[in-house]
């Protein structure tokens, strides 16, 4: 196992923002359990910002400084030398990564986005318990996001002997390369897409166990007879057997459930502090066998909200999505709007996939 990574302060103000962003009030601290890129370094991470990128204060090609501390960052300074590919000209992928996709993707305002992860050589994942792998260290996963067919930004996430570090590339305009970001870049490339900062990255990863939101049974159980889990499987990443997992209760209900999942549950789980905290349980685990044990059904039922936000008082009024908060708050894009992070556009399908839980609820 690896030593307890340090929270630094300015990461756990941005985390008790974000806190306060959900619950339209503050909160005395969040905790964590993310190390930042860089950090042992002793350089600043998080919401202070810093120098970053090319110059002290730059704002990177493109776009705005999105602020998250930058100061300390030592690692690598462009994407080539981070072991995604072996020739980033042709993006012919490095020797031992491998390609992946999740069943239920966050959204990101339409971006195209590809993912790729790679293990250690004879290395496997510890799978012993089904929710809460154990990655080798010296893990890799990198996600791409694309617009309108161009390459704006890829994010890395690396487990070290220390704990994790985390930190973006935004590419060129050319493509011949991507440029770390560690302080964040607004609206990249002229487009609203905005490159985290290492401090948001941890808004919503803190607390999860081994840090890969997408790398889990429920994500990787991408479909019932050739799954991104079975085909791990295959090149014997896993420790122990791992069985695919399928979201319970009609149609409709598993599309809400796993909607969730992806777009909330990062945040709303029992492991991070605005779960805690609140209460809501959005998060699906493999032993959600029916729709009843689930987290939305044991916690969104009639349960009253800490602030009435678009004339709603209770998180979810079963068979009644314009009476749900939880409903309201997906369709907004302010300090009220749910997720608060990485999208500033409504997903109508996302929408309507929660609308349809919510009416599936007998009142």
């Amino acid at each position: 196992m690896h030593a307890p990574p340090r929270l630094l302060a300015p990461v756990a103000l941005a985390c008790a923002a974000l806190l306060g962003a959900c619950e339209g009030a503050e909160h005395a601290g969040s905790g964590g359990s993310v190390a930042i890129a860089g950090s042992s370094a002793g350089g600043a991470a998080g919401a202070a910002g810093g120098a970053g990128g090319q110059a002290a204060g730059g704002t990177g090609v493109g776009g705005q400084s999105a602020g998250g501390g930058g100061a300390g960052y030592d690692g690598p300074r462009l994407l080539s030398e981070t072991g995604l590919y072996s020739n980033i000209a042709t993006r012919q992928l490095a020797s031992g990564v491998q390609g992946y996709g999740v069943r239920y993707p966050l959204w990101s305002d339409g971006s195209v986005k590809t993912r790729y992860v790679w293990l250690p050589p004879g290395a496997q994942i510890d799978t012993s318990d089904a929710d809460h792998w154990d990655f080798p260290v010296g893990t890799k996963a990198w996600k791409q996001f694309e617009r309108s067919g161009k390459l704006i930004e890829t994010r890395l996430v690396e487990k070290t002997a220390d704990g994790f570090e985390a930190v973006a590339y935004e590419w060129r305009a050319d493509g011949s390369d991507a440029d770390v970001r560690p302080e964040g870049v607004e609206n990249v490339a002229g487009t609203s897409h905005d490159v985290p900062s290492q401090g948001q990255c941890l808004e919503c990863h803190t607390n999860s166990h081994d840090y890969f939101l997408g790398l889990t049974v429920v994500q990787l159980s991408t479909s019932v007879t050739d799954s991104e889990l079975q085909r791990m499987a295959l090149r014997g990443w896993f420790s122990a057997p791992m069985s695919v997992y399928q979201a319970p209760g009609t149609p409709e209900q598993a599309a809400g459930l796993g909607y969730l999942h992806g777009n909330c549950g990062h945040c709303h789980r029992v492991e991070h502090p605005i779960g805690r905290k609140l209460g809501l349980q959005l998060l699906l685990r493999s032993g959600d066998q029916d729709f009843e044990s689930t987290g939305f059904a044991v916690s969104t039922p009639n349960a009253p909200a800490k602030h009435v936000i678009g004339g709603t008082a209770v998180i979810v009024t079963p068979g009644e999505p314009s009476q749900s908060q939880l409903w309201v708050r997906s369709g907004l894009r302010d300090l009220e709007g749910m997720p608060p992070l990485g999208t500033e556009q409504v997903n109508p399908s996302g929408q309507d996939a929660i609308a349809a839980l919510i009416r599936s609820l007998e009142p």
